[in-house]
């Protein structure tokens, strides 16, 4: 990927499947990247955006549960779905419920200190951009690669060129969280709900052999019935089983699609008889 060097964007190495720079000094702003002359330094290594050093600031928000986060920015009247839908520069790393936005900080406002939004302990949500001591956040952007092996990867359509300011509903927002960590409850039904001792290899190559022989690029009712009976299996790789399968047709379903779409499951109206019926349409006989 080519990287923009005449948008105000400053860059920092990162180590390859690494999410932290190690640098000594990176987080100071005479060694972060601003221009193509030094762009050699970024060479197979992940690369990270100085959040705070750009011009203006970049603000991260890092979605790590994006379910979770729709219903907790809902209790704020705030649509994450339609705020990521309307954004201009939307990547994800691949991992199940992932999904970033990056929004420009308007050059008026304070540097935000990056905050995060929990339930029951558990992180769904960051705004990144500097910490308490204004120094710079560090934040890996596409074609980088996640610690799992799974890429970062742009959304159809965006890119660093289109980065936007940030609406000032999520702005004020932001603004307005603590760092303050809630007590974790015991388990719920979500951190339950997957039968890790059930997936076995041959399930699981199976499960992949009958979805071979379905096209993603087909209606979306069949589409929706396909993913949904995949999430049905409660395999642990089943959302990132269903992802693939999905990004079979890139030009048809979005990322965004998708995600919505597997947040809309609800267990008991699909099974994996549904990829099977489908698979014997499309011509398997195993």
């Amino acid at each position: 990927m080519n990287l923009p060097f005449d948008k105000g964007l400053r860059y920092i190495p990162v180590p390859p499947m690494s999410k932290a720079p190690v640098a000594k000094g990176w987080n100071r702003i005479e060694n972060t990247i601003s221009e193509e002359s030094e762009a050699w330094r970024l060479e197979q290594k992940n690369k990270a955006l100085a959040l705070a050093y750009c011009d203006p600031a970049v603000v991260h928000l890092d979605g790590d549960d994006y379910p979770l986060a729709v219903k907790e920015l809902a209790k704020h009247n705030i649509d994450f779905k339609k705020v990521l839908t309307e954004a201009t520069c939307v990547f994800h790393s691949g991992r199940n419920n992932s999904i970033s936005a990056l929004y420009r900080l308007p050059k008026a406002a304070p540097l935000l200190k990056t905050r995060v939004v929990q339930v029951d302990g558990k992180t769904v949500l960051e705004f990144r951009c500097a910490t308490n001591e204004e120094k710079t956040c560090a934040s890996v952007i596409p074609d980088s690669t996640h610690p799992s092996g799974t890429k970062y990867q742009f959304l159809k359509g965006h890119s660093l060129d289109t980065i936007e300011e940030i609406p000032k509903k999520l702005l004020a927002f932001g603004m307005s969280l603590t760092n303050t960590r809630t007590p974790k409850k015991q388990a719920t039904e979500r951190d339950l709900k997957f039968n890790y001792g059930y997936e076995t290899p041959r399930r699981l190559a199976l499960l992949r052999e009958q979805l071979t022989f379905v096209d993603p690029d087909c209606d979306y009712p069949t589409w929706r019935d396909v993913i949904w009976a995949i999430l049905s299996t409660g395999y642990p790789s089943a959302y990132t089983i269903a992802r693939e399968w999905s990004e079979g047709a890139p030009l048809r379903y979005s990322y965004l699609n998708f995600m919505n779409t597997a947040d809309a499951y609800k267990p008991g109206h699909f099974t994996a008889g549904t990829i099977y019926h489908y698979a014997r349409i499309g011509g398997w006989n195993g």
